[in-house]
């Protein structure tokens, strides 16, 4: 995809989002917006596609549920495979030792910026749409991504 493809959302304000917390997005219009989510855990934020890395579906099935009860993994709610907050890194499941898509993301003065494409059709497993970084601190500090994303 070309580079002018991607644009860059404003998700919302850090202080907006619970701890642990997630908002999901949506960049572009039409039958393949690209549908993603924030995740916030502590100071860190990050961001995924809603992509099930096994069946290719949303994570989700209500708005905004993408942690487990204790809130210390990301859950896929159709098979229950759980993923690391941090990485993306599938540990529990079906995909166990895949990752989820990494989005870029960054802090601006307390506000959850995501970079993505505005919109696309089915994506391949494997690929990533990380450009830089996998996760950013609201202090803007950013955090290493482990690992290449995809699996």
């Amino acid at each position: 995809m070309a580079d002018e493809a991607f644009v860059e959302v404003g998700v919302g304000h850090v202080d907006e989002l619970d701890d642990p917390g997630c908002r999901e997005f949506r960049i572009g219009e039409g039958d393949w917006p690209f549908k993603g989510f924030v995740v916030r855990q502590g100071d860190d934020i990050f961001a995924y596609q809603n992509y099930c890395v096994h069946v290719g579906h949303p994570l989700n099935w209500q708005p905004d549920r993408f942690l487990t009860e204790d809130g210390q993994h990301i859950i896929c709610a159709s098979h229950g495979a759980t993923y690391e907050i941090a990485s993306g890194l599938c540990v529990a499941g079906p995909c166990r030792g895949k990752s989820l898509r990494r989005v870029e993301v960054r802090v601006d003065d307390g506000r959850i910026l995501v970079r993505g494409p505005t919109g696309v059709g089915p994506v391949r497993p494997g690929r990533s749409l990380l450009r830089r970084g996998g996760g950013v601190r609201s202090d803007r500090r950013v955090v290493r991504s482990r690992g290449a994303a995809g699996g």
